[in-house]
């Protein structure tokens, strides 16, 4: 199977969710350690939601919203380095 990996971002006032897709279950460890490493350099703690569809597609959702990131620049950075990090090309925006 070709790996498949995508991006989708939702922006709205105070709130930015990126979710990842992808079709092989073991790229989920390779998400989680970015993030965590993301989450040590900047400080940022988002909503992180992990979901398998079926048994090799899944997705993750990295979620900023309240207050304490309405006004952030940081939260796109983050999103910005994580799909930098992962190395992923398709990118959709909402």
């Amino acid at each position: 199977m070709i790996e498949s990996k995508k991006v989708t971002i939702e922006m709205e006032e105070q709130y930015m969710r990126a979710t990842i897709f992808y079709n092989d279950t073991s790229y989920q460890s390779e998400i989680c350690d970015s993030i965590t490493a993301l989450q040590k350099s900047t400080g940022l703690n988002p909503e992180i939601i992990y979901r398998k569809d079926i048994e090799e597609n899944g997705f993750c959702s990295i979620e900023f919203s309240g207050d304490e990131y309405s006004s952030s620049r940081e939260c796109g950075g983050f999103i910005e380095n994580l799909i930098s990090t992962l190395n992923i090309q398709e990118c959709i925006t909402d």
